[in-house]
């Protein structure tokens, strides 16, 4: 009794105990193994290897304090979907001679190497190879199995576990970072975020093919898709012209069956040591922020007789347009927010203009989960940016805030925000 009550304390037993002497820890009564329950120590224990190995990477203590809050929350779904998979996999085979409470303490408290993640380069390996040896002798002990019957009944739950991460990512949601600035202010450098795979239509896992190609995203939503001209890379754009669309860019700006997209005019925002224009656009019943280097709307008009040279009159403003562009059946067009600096549809293919193929779009973009800005420091006002809904004033200049609030509360109705349809029918083929 005296022993339980030594090695049954504080953390610091509880884990020299499950690190060292699990064979001990697990012989033990549930009731006397530690005054740390199972899922708390484990979620301590994560965080603390998360957020130390961040700084022993050199990340900023900004990033390790990122870190050591999100830590937790990945963990508790990992443990029990950890212990679940094990657990289903010992009921399956009659293995099972404990409840799934003690199945997920095995997992919990098997974390404990997970600290020797911290040391660079070997670590994490040891650390690995360590969890999973406590983590035999733990189902071993509480299950009263055979070591071989308790490794097989591990190594299945993580192979398991693995194919399961390996399947929502190719199937469901996908992590992608943002490789360049054509989406700001709306994504920036640095931010990470997460796509739906699923909203237009079902993939199947592991061929990155969707069961049935023909569900093209909405006009406003932002994309993540297999360039065509390059499919190994991966571009992020907005979706602005559908099949049967024509579409033309008009100093930047979207003009879609001759009907040219509203916008309201936010102010000059600083982006990267420039000052650009800031505004909102409507397309359909969405609206997003769109960035210009210089004021598109500057010279109105109603015929090209009253633009100046080398300019000509389209949807009442004078300027340099791109197109018209017909968009195919299965296709869609699409341009980054940040319109004089992306290369996107009107400028594919030398500047002839090209779509994107329904079967080349992997999803719509989600929220950001973690952004860092161009010192490794974590932007923490951007974390859980939903980038589905309307756009939202983060790190920009405050005074711009109530003026992106106006021009919100004052868009135009669906029936202004919606172009006329093409002269020929818009959908899939």
């Amino acid at each position: 009794m005296a022993r339980d009550k030594m090695h049954g304390g504080g953390f610091l037993s509880t884990w020299s105990d499950a690190t060292f002497r699990p064979g001990a820890l697990f012989s033990r009564a549930a009731s006397k193994r530690s005054r740390w329950r199972p899922v708390p120590f484990a979620l301590v224990v994560t965080a603390a290897a998360w957020s130390l190995g961040a700084l022993a990477v050199g990340a900023s203590p900004s990033t390790a304090l990122a870190v050591l809050i999100a830590a937790p929350v990945m963990a508790l779904a990992s443990i029990h979907v950890a212990a679940a998979l094990i657990h289903a996999w010992l009921v399956v085979v009659r293995g099972r001679n404990a409840g799934f409470g003690e199945t997920l303490a095995c997992v919990c408290y098997s974390s404990a190497p997970t600290l020797f993640s911290v040391v660079p380069l070997v670590g994490p390996i040891v650390g690995a190879v360590w969890q999973l040896v406590i983590l035999i002798v733990a189902i071993t002990r509480v299950h009263r199995l055979s070591t071989a019957r308790a490794a097989l009944a591990v190594f299945v739950g993580a192979a398991a576990s693995v194919l399961l991460t390996l399947g929502l990512r190719a199937g469901f949601i996908e992590a992608f970072k943002v490789p360049g600035g054509s989406m700001a202010p709306t994504l920036m450098v640095g931010d990470h975020m997460f796509v739906n795979k699923w909203v237009y239509g079902p993939f199947i896992p592991f061929t990155g093919e969707r069961f049935f190609s023909n569900l093209p995203p909405r006009r406003g939503e932002a994309i993540v898709f297999r360039f065509p001209e390059n499919e190994r890379q991966e571009f992020v754009k907005r979706t602005v012209a559908l099949p049967g669309d024509t579409l033309e860019a008009v100093n930047g700006r979207v003009m879609i069956n001759g009907w040219l997209a509203p916008h309201c005019h936010v102010g000059k925002l600083r982006h990267e040591g420039r000052t650009a224009e800031l505004y909102v656009e409507y397309l359909d019943d969405k609206a997003y922020f769109t960035l210009f280097d210089t004021d598109p709307d500057e010279q109105t008009c109603s015929t090209s007789d009253e633009c100046s040279a080398g300019l000509s009159c389209h949807g009442g403003i004078c300027g340099v347009g791109r197109g018209p562009f017909k968009v195919a059946p299965g296709e869609v067009w699409v341009m980054g927010d940040n319109r004089n600096n992306s290369h996107d549809s009107p400028h594919w293919r030398g500047g002839l203009g090209a779509g994107v193929p329904f079967r080349n779009i992997k999803g719509r973009t989600m929220f950001i989960w973690m952004s860092f800005g161009p010192g490794g420091e974590v932007v923490e006002d951007r974390l859980f940016l939903d980038l589905d809904g309307a756009p939202e004033v983060v790190g920009l200049d405050a005074e711009l805030a109530p003026r992106v609030d106006a021009c919100l509360r004052n868009r135009p109705p669906l029936s202004e925000t919606t172009p006329p349809r093409g002269s020929s029918p818009q959908g899939p083929e």
